[in-house]
């Protein structure tokens, strides 16, 4: 998945919550607790990045 995606995908579910309730769902801390999660996360070496979506491609075709 990429990051356009998953930006997208998470304003969907985000709007969709919103819209349902109120209160805020997450605080200032937990948005920054989960972006630097998936900061950390990021693979930002072009050759393992490859690798990453090779693989996963490849476990993706499988369960089909």
């Amino acid at each position: 998945m990429y990051d356009v995606e998953l930006s997208e995908y998470i304003q969907r579910k985000m709007n969709r919550i919103q819209a349902e309730k109120t209160e805020p769902v997450l605080t200032e801390s937990d948005i920054q607790k989960f972006y630097q999660s998936l900061n950390e996360a990021n693979i930002t070496d072009p050759k393992i990045r490859d690798e990453h979506v090779e693989k996963a491609g490849s476990v993706e075709r499988a369960k089909k």
